[in-house]
């Protein structure tokens, strides 16, 4: 049984015993703001939100497992600049929803000053207008998602905010659209029978992932707009599986109207299965010769390859795709059959005076073994001063430094790191760093006073420098 198979059976059951026993449960209606850490448990659901629920000033929202949230018609959840901390489990999902298709609630918003947005884990968004909104620009952790179910949206997910947000595990079925815009990560994901999957998007990768049906599966903007697909499966798409990808690497795209369609020179295009597909395995939109060897296209017949290729030689003014050499069988029996690395752990947040010493690690698994790079804030981090190991499992940041009077002079903030081999990168989850000043003003509240004292003894005792 597939995880959607078990996820729809426990969904099944939960409306069951829902309706079978509507007496038990009992009903909150909330409206208006959320400026102090609330929880909504089991014993207050179902959460009907009546007018829009705004999380400001810090605030984290947190949602027990097993709660039901319901949506008015025109109604959103927004974390402004506060958090929302949706943790179910596979046995209890928290479930998103709008009890009239007709009549939809927005979703969850994530405005752009949310410096971390939210946590959702084993979730399930049903009959919304966007699941997800993202508010472009600002945050640092806007949305990361894991093992949650998107079925009958009109968007699962809409917008972008400049930082990517992160789908692992996830299955989105029976959407209008799954995504749109820039700014986002699907791992491990599966997208079945929606009216259009991933389009228009930039700065985006997917990666294990399995697509079908709808009429586009990755819909890039345009040519080089970051638009990244690893080791993904794509069939049965009406119109095109894949449009303007920058690279495309160990994918198969079988039994499409169209297989793959390319306006310029994508940066890596390889180790592919693109065959079977209806009208073109492959259409060259533009006017330049790109390079399209070592795939396999379902035979190697040269004169059945031209038969299924769109190019120069079907229609004048178009480029011409330069196929050879070619792989000899599918992929994964040939020299593409490499392991993609996988992050098995780290990195854990860190909390730390200034003066003392940061360090970062990760354990990545690939064959051939990855190369690393860390990054603060999304920008990658350079050798020399304060930093070393940029380019290894272990960063170090030694010493942090002591803040000036202002108190802007600082190594806090959030880290990743990413591992590359010629498979592809991964990237981990970010890590935060918090660095504490060692000052008169210990607390750093304005005021020297006894309260200093007090925690300036704390920190002596822990190791402040």
């Amino acid at each position: 049984m597939s995880r959607f198979q078990k996820l729809s059976a426990l969904l099944l059951t939960l409306a069951a015993l829902f309706a079978a026993s509507p007496s038990a449960r009992a009903q909150t209606n909330v409206c208006g703001t959320i400026s102090a850490n609330t929880t909504w448990d089991l014993s207050g659901s179902p959460y009907i939100l009546t007018c829009d629920v705004v999380i400001i000033a810090g605030a984290t929202l947190t949602i027990d497992p097993g709660v039901l949230v319901e949506f008015s018609p025109n109604v959103k959840l927004r974390a402004q600049d506060g958090v929302i901390n949706a943790v179910g489990n596979a046995s209890q999902l928290i479930i998103f929803y709008s009890a009239d298709p007709n009549n939809r609630g927005l979703g969850i918003d994530i405005a752009p000053q949310a410096v971390q947005g939210a946590q959702l884990d084993f979730c399930r968004f049903k009959q919304l207008t966007s699941a997800i909104n993202l508010n472009c620009c600002g945050g640092l952790i806007p949305v990361i998602a894991n093992d949650c179910l998107f079925d009958n949206n009109i968007i699962a997910v809409n917008g972008y905010t400049g930082v990517h947000a992160r789908f692992n595990r996830c299955d989105f079925q029976s959407n209008g659209l799954v995504a749109n815009a820039a700014d986002k990560i699907f791992e491990d994901c599966t997208m079945v029978a929606n009216t259009s999957n991933i389009e228009f998007v930039e700065r985006t990768t997917v990666r294990r992932c399995t697509i079908s049906g709808g009429q586009y599966g990755v819909r890039g903007a345009g040519n080089n707009y970051q638009v990244f697909i690893y080791d993904t499966v794509i069939s049965n798409t009406s119109v095109v599986a894949v449009y303007a990808p920058q690279e495309m690497q160990r994918c198969t795209i079988t039994n499409n109207a169209i297989g793959v369609q390319l306006l310029f020179g994508p940066g890596i295009f390889q180790c592919n299965d693109i065959h079977s597909n209806t009208t073109w395995n492959l259409e060259i939109l533009g006017g330049s010769t790109l390079n399209v060897a070592n795939n396999w296209w379902g035979t190697t017949s040269t004169p059945a390859i031209d038969a299924r290729i769109k190019d120069g030689f079907d229609q004048i003014g178009l480029g011409f795709a330069t196929y050879t050499p070619l792989l000899t069988g599918p992929f994964a029996s040939g020299p593409c059959n490499c392991v993609l690395p996988a992050f098995s752990s780290g990195p854990a947040s860190v909390a730390a005076y200034s003066g003392q010493t940061a360090t970062f690690s990760v354990v990545a698994t690939g064959t051939p073994a990855p190369l690393y790079q860390w990054y603060r804030n999304n920008q990658p981090i350079l050798n020399g001063g304060r930093f070393s190991g940029a380019t290894t499992p272990t960063l170090t940041i030694s010493p942090l430094p002591r803040n000036g009077d202002d108190f802007t002079w600082t190594d806090s903030g959030f880290y990743h790191c990413t591992a590359t081999n010629l498979c592809g990168t991964a990237t981990s989850t970010p890590a935060n760093l918090t660095v504490t000043n060692c000052g008169p003003d210990y607390n750093n509240n304005g005021m020297v006073d006894f309260n200093d004292i007090f925690d300036f003894l704390n920190a002596w005792f822990a190791g402040c420098p």
